[in-house]
């Protein structure tokens, strides 16, 4: 399981890193397939990455407003870095560099 924690550490900075990088709202998918182009990272990774961010306050969740007929697909989820998370992310990843 150590190896684990780490990956799942590495993950959390990583899509932390993407977040304050690019532009939102953030997909799971996408955000996903950026991270995994920086590393060996699977969905379920950025996906607890994502959740623990929540859990944090740094980052809020929502859902499309889209009508799924004329969509052809479901709402997706998507993220949103709060002010406060942009500024605590920032300050994790500057302690780890």
């Amino acid at each position: 399981m150590i190896y684990s924690r780490r990956k799942q550490a590495a993950a959390l900075r990583e899509v932390a890193d993407h977040l304050l990088t690019s532009a939102g709202p953030h997909y799971l998918w996408d955000t996903t397939k950026a991270v995994k182009a920086r590393g060996p990272y699977r969905m379920i990774h950025v996906g607890r990455a994502l959740n623990e961010l929540m859990r944090r306050g740094w980052v809020t969740d929502g859902w499309e407003d889209i009508d799924q007929k004329t969509a052809g697909r479901p709402p997706r989820r998507f993220y949103v870095v709060t002010p406060g998370g942009r500024t605590a992310m920032a300050d994790m990843l500057e302690a780890i560099s």
